[in-house]
């Protein structure tokens, strides 16, 4: 992105006015569509306009204000870097945890904007990706996993690319460590109860989501917990594989997690022996085998000297032996 059009969108984001965020909301995809050839251009830029727009969200959701056209530039910029890529440069502040749930939860509510719902979520989960306990940021942990847990599940039935960061969110908090596996076992019994309902309750676009989240939760998770889920994500890919054409778009998603299930839990990770020995060596031991290569290092060391010193001495003996010689030539 050229810097003449980073300065006319970092002046546009700072507007005060509703005016001046239209203008800025219309600026950002007009300069977002010329970079949709070559999207990695934008990354620079990027990482400097993603944190003031959020920056300016979670300023407005302080001051109760509307965030609606804040979320809509960011959606541009999203959608013309695509959704992983993009997501990398939202701020990830545990004090902006709460606040953005509560914006969240108000949006679906609402019915608000997509747009907004699409940014809200890409924002939190960046911020479930913080290292901290959820305990230690917000009060009632289990409770406020639940209402996570429902408003995603909530977002997975969105038709449209609403879903997709909803189930990218959705897959952010399934990987945290601090959240119980039965979470994802959870979703996996309800995602093969969509896949196999009946026609008349069949529902596309929650089925999809809930394909592409546990995907995404086994690429990203641990693997004993993939194992766990491994034989009932099997059972819920099943039935798309049947001669059934309103399960047929779904097929894709569930070759992809069958793939996953095969190299995220089936097969077992091989440590290769000639790999990093010197660090196995020093770092993977325990104390009395690191005090043991310490003695024997310092041993050997001692031995070198010994011998050095040993060296010295025959070479003096032998210079001492050699000027007798010509003393003796002389006379």
């Amino acid at each position: 992105m050229e810097a003449t059009d980073v300065e006319a969108l970092e002046r546009a984001v700072a507007s005060v006015t509703d005016e001046g965020r239209r203008l800025a909301v219309a600026s950002v995809a007009s300069v977002a569509k010329k970079y949709q050839a070559q999207p990695a251009a934008l990354d620079g830029s990027l990482s400097r306009l993603l944190p003031r727009l959020v920056g300016s969200a979670a300023a407005r959701l302080k001051a109760g204000e509307s965030i609606d056209l804040v979320c809509e530039a960011c959606y541009e910029l999203c959608c013309a870097r695509g959704l992983k890529r993009a997501a990398r440069w939202f701020p990830h502040e545990a004090r902006d945890l709460g606040p953005c749930f509560a914006a969240l939860a108000a949006a679906q509510d609402e019915e608000g904007p997509w747009k907004t719902r699409y940014a809200l979520f890409l924002w939190l989960g960046m911020l479930l990706k913080i290292p901290f306990d959820v305990a230690t940021v917000v009060d009632g942990s289990d409770a406020f996993l639940d209402l996570v847990y429902a408003r995603c599940r909530r977002g997975l039935g969105d038709p449209g690319p609403c879903r997709d960061a909803a189930a990218w969110c959705f897959s952010m908090m399934l990987t945290r460590k601090d959240v119980p596996a039965t979470y994802l076992a959870r979703l996996v019994d309800e995602a093969n109860g969509l896949v196999s309902s009946r026609s008349a309750d069949f529902d596309p676009f929650s089925a999809s989501g809930a394909l592409k989240t546990i995907a995404a939760a086994l690429k990203l998770g641990d693997r004993a917990r993939s194992l766990e889920v491994a034989a009932a994500c099997l059972d819920a890919t099943a039935p798309c594989f049947a001669e059934d054409d309103e399960r047929r778009g779904l097929r894709k998603l569930a070759v992809k997690l069958v793939g996953r299930v095969g190299y995220a839990a089936l097969l077992r990770p091989k440590t290769r022996p000639w790999c990093y020995a010197r660090g196995r060596r020093t770092l993977l031991v325990g104390d009395e085998a690191a005090a043991n290569l310490a003695k024997a290092t310092k041993a050997q060391q001692q031995h070198h000297d010994k011998e050095e010193d040993a060296d010295k001495e025959e070479d003096e003996d032998e210079e001492e032996d050699e000027d007798e010689e010509e003393d003796e030539d002389e006379e």
